[in-house]
């Protein structure tokens, strides 16, 4: 994802067994990275996100998925155990 203007947020947060929506970003662009850090497979997708029966996009530790989403609290976040931990950069348009 390029930057277009200066206005970038960035941010890191823990992927737990519960579905949690990434971080307020108002824009376009979202790249979602499960950290070198992580000890665990995270996944990806909506509300009703889940570890099993397909329920969300593999997000195997150091991969990234770039997302074009209105804001990026639409995004969910999963992990089927804890040690988990997500970085994300967003663009405001």
């Amino acid at each position: 994802m390029a930057i277009k203007n200066k206005d970038a947020i960035t941010g890191q947060q823990a992927v737990t067994t519960t579905p949690t929506p990434l971080a307020t970003i108002d824009g376009y662009g979202c790249l979602i990275k499960n950290m070198s850090t992580s000890t665990v497979t995270i996944f990806v997708g909506g509300e009703d996100i889940n570890t099993t029966g397909g329920g969300g996009f593999e997000l195997e530790i150091g991969a990234a998925i770039n997302l074009e989403v209105p804001n990026a609290d639409r995004i969910y976040v999963v992990a089927a155990s804890t040690g988990a931990r997500v970085c994300w950069i967003g663009e405001r348009l």
